[in-house]
């Protein structure tokens, strides 16, 4: 069976993330999360459902066209390709 809620940690892990960054998401609202904290003005308590996760990575995929493709690299000389001035 699938789980439905993952903690911050899980899905940090997840995505090879600190939590931080997973926190920012939340707290910046591109990521729903529930708070299950027994004290509301205590510790946060975060768990992201399943689906939540599966709208949130499809909503950051991003598809490289030519135009945002990266650059090529362009390469480095070799030092017998330079010409030597004595």
């Amino acid at each position: 069976m699938e789980r439905s809620f993952f903690t911050v940690a899980e899905y940090a892990e997840r995505l090879g993330v600190p939590n931080d960054k997973v926190l920012f998401f939340i707290a910046t609202e591109q990521l729903a999360a529930v708070n299950v904290a027994k004290d509301p003005n205590g510790r946060k308590r975060y768990r992201i459902s399943a689906d939540e996760i599966k709208r949130f990575e499809t909503a950051r995929a991003t598809i490289q066209t030519p135009d945002t493709a990266p650059a090529p690299r362009r390469r480095r000389r070799k030092d017998t390709e330079l010409e030597q001035f004595v």
